[in-house]
């Protein structure tokens, strides 16, 4: 039996848009709405740019993961702020010889050096969940120490007796913190 095909009805559309170029996409079960401008999407919907939401889940997840559990531990803790203090202490000396040590070519690559070097310092300081005011106390020690070597090795500066005297109360003060800050 044949049948006749219903007749097509006419709908008004909505013009097409360009795509945004910022979307949401969830990002697996643990993740929330993310902006991401590397998942743009054509209007038949294959992804352009560098990385797709599966991709960018499956390499974001794992090494966020591992650096939490990293510092969940205190000898993991204590690794990640030490690199921190050198990060901080090597990008600020790389700025004193890019201002006071050098110039032409090597003042600018002094600049370029501490701006990636304290860039480095942000992520690592930033990158682990943490309660980074409970160990603000060890990285103000660390940073005062690690410092004072950076000083020592880089620029031949030997600390002086009222920079050993508040550098001991620095060391007291963070002994203090974190004693008695963190309950």
């Amino acid at each position: 039996m044949w049948t006749t095909p219903e007749p097509r009805r006419k709908t008004t559309q909505a013009p097409r848009q360009a795509p945004e170029i910022r979307q949401s996409v969830r990002l697996g079960p643990h993740g929330g709405p993310v902006q991401s401008i590397f998942l743009i999407l054509r209007r038949n919907k294959r992804r352009l740019g560098i990385l797709s939401a599966r991709s960018a889940s499956i390499l974001r997840l794992p090494m966020k993961t591992l650096v939490d559990h990293i510092v969940a531990h205190r000898a993991g803790a204590l690794a990640f702020l030490v690199v921190a203090a050198f990060l901080e202490a090597y990008g600020d000396s790389c700025f004193q010889s890019g201002l006071y040590r050098s110039s032409g070519m090597s003042r600018w690559l002094a600049f370029a050096g501490g701006a990636v070097s304290l860039a480095a310092y942000g992520l690592v300081v930033n990158g682990p969940r943490w309660d980074f005011g409970k160990l603000l106390g060890v990285y103000v020690v660390l940073f005062f120490l690690l410092a004072q070597v950076v000083a020592r090795v880089r620029f031949g500066q030997t600390p002086t007796l009222p920079i050993l005297a508040g550098g001991g109360l620095i060391v007291a003060g963070g002994v203090v913190i974190t004693a008695f800050g963190g309950r």
